[in-house]
């Protein structure tokens, strides 16, 4: 297992609150960062959105964002990061959502994810957002899609803080 434990002190130092939308990490993210210990204060709410309609009445996806660009898809990555903000404590979010199985769909290859992160000042939502073709295997995939999104946290972080402070 890899160590997010320099993360959560980040996070904490940053008096960052996180919430995740995820789809094919299933509720990695959450995870990995909750076994790390000391996330008490920078973790808040984790949202597991497998399911289309979850996308939907959750986290607020558009159904013509996913009929013009599909489930995976970094437009609908980033609807779904911009629902977290349901809840005033937040100030930053990550989403996921791809194809972790064998097997294509809508001719997108398997392990292809979909990232988002975001960053909530007093006026505005930043959004970075990436699409990655991962290797592995089913078992594996949920986990390294996890990690990549965690590692890129402080560094979309500091892009924010540098592009907020212009």
């Amino acid at each position: 297992m890899q160590d997010f434990h320099q993360l959560i002190e980040y996070l904490n130092t940053q008096k960052l609150v996180l919430a995740t939308a995820e789809s094919c990490t299933g509720g990695e993210i959450m995870a990995t960062l909750a076994k790390q210990g000391d996330c008490g204060e920078c973790l808040f709410i984790g949202y597991i959105a497998y399911h289309q309609t979850a996308k939907q009445k959750e986290l607020g996806v558009k159904e013509s964002t996913i009929a013009q660009y599909s489930l995976t898809s970094e437009e609908v990555a980033r609807e779904m990061v911009n629902g977290v903000f349901q809840h005033k404590e937040i100030n930053v979010g990550i989403a996921t959502t791809g194809i972790t199985g064998k097997e294509s769909m809508d001719g997108i290859l398997p392990g292809t994810v979909c990232f988002a992160s975001s960053f909530k000042s007093k006026h505005t939502i930043t959004i970075f957002s990436e699409t990655k073709l991962l290797t592995g295997s089913p078992a594996t995939l949920p986990r390294k899609a996890a990690y990549y999104a965690l590692s890129k946290m402080q560094t979309y972080h500091q892009q924010f803080l540098k592009k907020s402070s212009c």
